[in-house]
């Protein structure tokens, strides 16, 4: 009787959690009659017990009755604090979306109401990490690789480019997104180089454009071969993931449900027409991602000629084709090494240096000196540190709006020195995009200017921590929960001075048809998911707690292969905006999969 009084318990206020959301706060100063007030306020807090909440409590209750013997975990403080978090993520995520503020907060019914969905969500949450943490120890994934026994790389590649070569057809001759239009514009010398854009990709795809006008007498021609160029670059890469699984055993049905993700999720057949940096980068992020995981399980790898070679590579190319790929392989390279000498000392410094030389220093100087050759001969204008500055400027302008009249003379001398007039940085205020604020940016300002305002920053964080929290977390809760859409589509732009790069004739009429498609396919509930970075987020850090509480990381360092992926999340967080926009978060979007078969096909005797 107490299990089912329990159980019944739980699915109530898992609904609650499911169903109730925190409204505007009510205040009893707004009321004529404390009657009023009194009801408005039980009505908020009791929210809307429908018959879809009776639907729910019913559906959920069920569910746990079924669950109740599917989600013994031994390990129960890591399962709890990962669905705490869950819990808060969607908790929070929900009154920012709402609201944009955490002061809603501040009233005793909407604080109950806040901590009592989230209790129901932490409840729901505990269940299914335990149910899908059990399923996943009693599943073996491996088994007979079927279709892909011989020549799995080809294979794989072949579909994946197949199915994506229809919509690259259709796009004819290709989408241009804000970015691809300036960087074209560069190599046609209607604008000087900037180094803002990677070079390295501003030259291949506006050379191939060039190429296009002089050899062809067209650009399309040159932009389609972009095109054709980087479609081919991530069905390799894709491919390659599923080469790597089938070496490791992995069983022919899963092979084909991984090329499907890949081909259903929307995002992958989307960034392939459109000429944009962060496919190439993509592209070779994914292969570094994959070397790395086969270096981290066993450093000996380093030792094959061949491997060493790729490696090096990819990791060159993941930094030339995106200027944040040089901190994702820094970042990585610095904690790996970190942790070899926290575990193993100095005692074979020979060898550990190898592993450094081999595995980062190398790609990383090479792609340094690359990037100055790139820059003198094209006499490129430097980026700016402004480019990795937006959430301080999001935390500044959100509180000039609300504490301008309380900064010292001092404290305004600093920010206007790097960003200009005050109420100016105010008034461009964007919770969900900085471009508008850090267009301000004083790029003639010295790095001590930039440091003084820094300083002002956490200032205004220590003085009124509220509403800078509120500037942090309307800039980054996207990044983190699934209730965020991560829809993404690229449709042409047209600019005087590309405009006869946009689509005609009878590819016109399908490609409006395919965008059309596109801007629906996120509410497919499944697609959607796919292309989810919050959802990503998640199953990266279930993936984690999984691989931790079954030892995966004690013997070697495959635990440090999520290092990445942190790192990806903290240039998300630093990036210009969550916006519905995924680009920033594709080092984890697009690795994921892969690395649940790498991970769960792992077995001591491979």
């Amino acid at each position: 009787m107490k299990r089912n009084l329990r159980l019944i318990l739980e699915g109530f206020l898992t609904a609650y959690g499911i169903t109730a959301s925190v409204n505007a706060p009510l205040y009893a100063y707004q009321y004529q009659e404390k009657t009023g007030f009194i009801t408005d306020s039980v009505y908020s807090f009791l929210g809307e017990f429908s018959f879809m909440f009776l639907l729910v409590w019913l559906s959920v209750t069920l569910a746990f009755f079924y669950l109740e013997d599917k989600t013994s975990d031994e390990h129960r403080i890591s399962k709890y604090i990962l669905a705490g978090i869950f819990a808060l993520t969607i908790s929070i995520g929900r009154v920012i979306a709402d609201h944009g503020t955490l002061n809603v907060l501040g009233t005793a019914v909407n604080a109950v109401t806040f901590i009592l969905g989230t209790v129901g969500l932490f409840i729901l949450f505990a269940k299914l990490i335990s149910f899908f943490s059990n399923i996943l120890k009693k599943k073996d994934l491996t088994g007979d690789p079927g279709f892909f026994e011989h020549r799995s790389w080809f294979k794989a590649s072949l579909i994946i480019f197949l199915c994506y070569l229809p919509i690259v057809l259709l796009s004819f001759p290709g989408n241009l997104c804000y970015d691809s239009i300036g960087q074209i514009d560069m190599v046609l010398k209607l604008s000087e180089y900037s180094a803002h854009h990677p070079l390295a990709h501003t030259l291949l795809m506006g050379g191939l454009v060039k190429f296009g006008y002089d050899v062809c007498g067209s650009g399309k021609i040159g932009l389609f071969i972009y095109i054709l160029l980087q479609t081919l670059m991530l069905s390799t890469a894709l491919g390659a993931t599923v080469f790597v699984l089938r070496k490791r055993g992995m069983k022919a049905g899963l092979l084909w449900a991984l090329i499907i993700i890949y081909i259903i999720t929307p995002v992958y057949s989307n960034i392939t027409s459109t000429a944009i940096k962060d496919v190439p980068f993509i592209s070779c992020y994914i292969g570094y991602f994959v070397c790395l995981c086969i270096a981290l399980e066993d450093f000996e790898n380093l030792n094959k000629k061949g491997f060493t070679v790729t490696f090096i590579l990819l990791q060159v190319f993941t930094i030339l084709f995106r200027n944040n790929g040089l901190y994702e392989v820094m970042i990585t390279g610095i904690v790996v090494l970190i942790a070899i000498i926290a575990r193993t000392g100095f005692k074979d410094a020979k060898k550990l240096f190898g592993w450094m030389l081999k595995g980062f220093l190398v790609s990383f100087v090479i792609a340094l000196l690359i990037n100055s050759g790139l820059k003198a001969a094209t006499k490129a204008v430097p980026g700016g540190r402004g480019e990795a500055l937006s959430l301080p400027f999001q935390i500044s302008a959100r509180y000039l709006q609300v504490y301008k009249d309380t900064l010292s003379d001092r404290d305004r001398a600093s920010i206007e020195k790097v960003m200009g007039d005050v109420d100016n940085v105010a008034a461009r205020y964007n919770p969900d995009l900085s471009d508008a604020v850090k267009a301000l940016y004083d790029k003639n300002s010295s790095v001590r200017d930039t440091f003084d305002y820094l300083m002002v920053v956490v200032k205004m964080c220590f003085k009124h921590p509220g509403v800078c929290t509120d500037a942090i977390l309307n800039h980054i809760y996207g990044w983190y929960t699934p209730l965020r859409s991560s829809a993404i589509r690229y449709e042409i732009y047209t600019m005087e001075d590309v405009r006869d790069l946009a689509p005609t004739g009878i590819f016109e009429t399908f490609r409006k048809v395919l965008i059309f498609f596109y801007r629906f396919l996120d509410r497919i509930s499944l697609l959607g998911l796919l292309q989810n970075v919050g959802f990503a987020v998640w199953a990266a850090a279930f993936l984690l707690r999984y691989c931790f509480i079954n030892g995966y990381a004690q013997k070697n360092f495959t635990g440090f292969i999520f290092v990445p992926l942190i790192a990806a999340l903290l240039i998300c967080f630093d990036a210009p905006g969550f916006y519905t926009h995924t680009r920033y978060g594709f080092p984890i979007l697009c690795t994921v999969p892969f690395l649940y078969g790498f991970l769960l096909t792992k077995r001591e005797e491979r």
